[in-house]
């Protein structure tokens, strides 16, 4: 996962979302990314987490661009960390089906 820093950014409302992010590089990569106060692993603040799809590399210091298409759920408190894994391997899932269906050349 990639955390961006988001400090004068306006942003949509805590969830996740189907997004993509621009890479240094100019190109574009599909990610699900979570805004939000991650709940269940106690109070903290606001963030925004990219999981880039299939990436595999080093983004640490670099300038990302996110763009947010869909959103695929409010930010919950799970009862577990088990169920919040449950809901992060889902959000993924649903992630790579939007952009199956809605943007299968990314």
């Amino acid at each position: 996962t990639a955390d961006i820093c988001a400090p004068h950014a306006l942003l949509p409302a805590h969830g996740v979302y189907a997004a993509t992010v621009m890479l240094p590089s100019g190109r574009i990569w599909p990610a699900a990314i979570n805004i939000g106060i991650a709940p269940t692993l106690g109070n903290n603040p606001p963030t925004v987490e990219a999981y880039l799809l299939d990436f595999s590399g080093n983004l640490r210091g670099q300038k990302l661009e996110a763009f947010f298409y869909r959103r695929l759920r409010p930010e919950f408190r799970f009862p577990s960390l088990e169920e919040l894994v449950r809901a992060i391997d889902k959000d993924v899932q649903d992630t790579r089906a939007f952009f199956r269906d809605h943007m299968p050349e990314i």
